[in-house]
């Protein structure tokens, strides 16, 4: 089964924001994943799936997703544009895999949201597919709470050491910075951390990406992390 191909496929045929609710998941099991439709009860029919009910989690966040993800036929296209091999995308069905693979991994609906937010960047402004992975990261890896967290922080936020920010400095969402006036150290969000706001966390907000032109969205646009280090015994000499 070549659900790569199947997905491609999919994409192109209807747009599934106009297809009845009751009827997308069905559409998918058996366009995508090459059920028969005999058979497709066994796996939306909550009193006959339980044996098969890790397969429909699955399946409802794929839904989640591709709704989450689509908002109407052309990006439907350009997702489809992303996936095919007739395209310049590199490695499609590399990227088509790890899409379906991200998607199982990820253990809530919110994280799924996160990421269709994310692939949404990738299609519509054109990001770099390195970055992309690199910010699926740290879905992927930061509890729903960190990335909350991160989402309500104003772009310029800057501020003390706290038990969020520390665990999120380790991630490089967080950088720091030496306050000279002070002689303090205070901590703000690096450009790893505003891309993943710009690009996932907040890419529907008014001031993101999106909406005002101003992008990170290659490795090239991101400044290195500011990691102070303790000073050295020649440093301290030197002082």
């Amino acid at each position: 089964m070549d659900v790569a191909n199947n997905l491609l496929c999919f994409l192109k045929k209807d747009d599934i924001q106009q297809i009845p609710k009751k009827d997308l998941l069905a559409r998918i099991i058996e366009e995508v994943f090459g059920v028969p439709s005999n058979n497709i009860n066994l796996f939306i029919d909550t009193t006959s799936c339980v044996l098969n009910f890790p397969t429909y989690i699955f399946l409802k966040k794929f839904e989640r997703y591709l709704l989450g993800t689509l908002c109407n036929f052309e990006e439907q296209c350009k997702l489809a544009g992303k996936l095919d091999p007739k395209s310049n995308t590199k490695n499609y069905q590399k990227l088509t895999e790890e899409l379906i693979l991200t998607i199982d991994k990820i253990e809530s609906l919110d994280k799924i949201l996160y990421f269709s937010s994310l692939t949404r960047a990738l299609l519509l402004l054109d990001m770099e597919i390195e970055l992309f992975w690199k910010l699926k990261y740290y879905i992927m890896n930061c509890t729903i709470g960190e990335l909350k967290f991160l989402e309500d922080l104003p772009m310029n936020y800057k501020g003390r050491l706290n038990t969020k920010i520390s665990i999120l400095y380790r991630y490089g969402l967080f950088q720091q910075v030496f306050i000279e006036s002070d002689h303090d150290t205070m901590y703000e969000i690096s450009d790893f951390g505003k891309a993943l706001k710009s690009n996932c966390l907040n890419f529907d907000d008014e001031q993101t990406a999106l909406k005002t032109g101003k992008t990170l969205i290659k490795y090239d646009d991101l400044s290195p992390l500011e990691m102070l280090e303790p000073m050295s015994y020649s440093d301290i000499e030197g002082v």
